[in-house]
């Protein structure tokens, strides 16, 4: 099949732009790129898109929303570990950092002891990178039901005392709930992304 390149950039590179440059997405995926080195990337890809055509590497039936999507990931994957061999400072996380790693590892072992598709979900990459982006802007009471009891180690009891909740129970179930629709945020925002999970 021949490809037209006109004809791909007409489909796809709005809705592609809107949903990874305009509206974020791509930055909560990659929290330490700048919004110009994703414009860059973008426009990087649709360039490599014309390069693999012009030299007929692309495949039949090739589905392109997710051709582009994944070579965009791979330059932005390509372009932070140059970035990490070439940095001369000291790369060791701060106090910060290591926190919420910390509190990501806390969320990732509930979501194996809960989800059969957890491995999957917890050791991709860019989801962890997600995963920890959502954590932060987690809202209210969310954030702090997670905070109190993965970081902060309170028990329910500790946690309905310091909050505005009847009991224990109710905090183990509002918890529950604030996990399940943590792991879906993240997954609805890879999936835009072209992310597919090995377990449906």
């Amino acid at each position: 099949m021949e490809y037209i390149y006109e004809d791909i950039v007409n489909r796809y590179y709005r809705e592609l732009y809107q949903g990874v440059v305009t509206s974020g997405m791509f930055r909560r995926m990659y929290p330490t790129l700048t919004l110009e080195q994703v414009e860059d990337l973008f426009q990087d890809s649709f360039l490599a898109v014309y390069k693999n055509i012009k030299e007929n590497k692309v495949a039949k039936d090739t589905h392109w929303k997710s051709y582009i999507m994944q070579i965009l990931k791979n330059k932005a994957n390509n372009l932070l570990r140059h970035e990490m061999r070439n940095d001369n400072l000291d790369t060791t996380p701060d106090a910060a950092d290591k926190r919420q790693y910390r509190l990501f590892k806390k969320v990732e072992e509930e979501w194996t002891a809960m989800h059969d598709d957890s491995d999957d979900i917890t050791k991709d990459a860019e989801l962890q990178c997600t995963i920890n982006k959502e954590i932060l802007l987690t809202p209210e009471p969310c954030k702090t039901i997670i905070k109190m009891f993965y970081f902060e180690n309170m028990t329910m009891e500790q946690i309905a005392s310091h909050t505005n909740f009847k009991n224990s129970s109710t905090v183990k179930a509002k918890k529950s709930q604030c996990m399940l629709r943590l792991r879906d945020r993240a997954k609805q925002v890879l999936e835009y992304a072209g992310f597919t999970f090995g377990k449906q």
